[in-house]
């Protein structure tokens, strides 16, 4: 016979464990190659608006991510070196018992020459592209950089900026233009910083 105190407990200590589950709900998913249509694994998922590391996608592609149970959305965002970092927004109680399908693609790597008015080198020039995949890195000492990977499907945003020199701003840069030849940017020196974000890409040689 169990005494009423102890039942007391035992049922107490139950709704805790219940209430516990209760609290996150696990989200499944799998990430899968836009080109091959198969599993791609060791791509890593973050979250929220600080970038929070969540996950990694296993050998079959597959992952699992767990969130607060009266969470309504989640934004994955998937990167690996070889495929364009893609933002996918998910309605939690959507996928709460089906998976997350994340097709990802895979990007090419664009060459930028950045010049001064003179045509000669600048070396560590910060060159960044956003819009379609991000990318971030300095011109070594010939005054060139290989970004990776960029979309081959949207347009970018190509932003260079270098003490001494104004800020250089380009959208609607198509990087396939540049797949055998690098995109050549040339900076003003000195006067004030500015940009210009209504300015379009002429390819060149087109």
């Amino acid at each position: 016979m169990i005494r009423p105190l102890f039942a007391v407990f035992i049922w107490v200590a139950l709704q805790v464990c219940v209430n516990a589950e209760d609290t996150t709900i696990n989200l499944h998913g799998i990430l899968l190659d836009e080109i091959t249509e198969q599993p791609l694994a060791g791509v890593t998922l973050y979250g929220d608006e600080r970038g929070t590391r969540l996950t990694e996608s296993a050998a079959d592609g597959t992952f699992v991510v767990t969130v607060p149970a009266d969470k309504k959305f989640l934004t994955l965002v998937s990167y690996r070196v070889d495929v364009v970092g893609k933002s996918v927004k998910v309605e939690v109680k959507a996928f709460s018992d089906k998976p997350i399908r994340i097709v990802v693609e895979r990007g090419q790597r664009l060459e930028v020459q950045v010049r001064d008015e003179k045509g000669g080198a600048i070396p560590n020039a910060q060159v960044r592209w956003s819009a379609a995949g991000g990318a971030s890195a300095k011109t070594d000492v010939t005054g060139n950089v290989m970004l990776g990977m960029v979309s081959r499907f949207r347009e970018g945003r190509l932003s260079i900026s270098c003490p001494g020199y104004k800020d250089y701003d380009v959208v609607g840069i198509y990087a396939p233009f540049y797949a055998k030849n690098p995109y050549v940017a040339t900076l003003v020196a000195q006067g004030p910083a500015s940009t210009d974000p209504g300015k379009k890409d002429e390819p060149n040689g087109f």
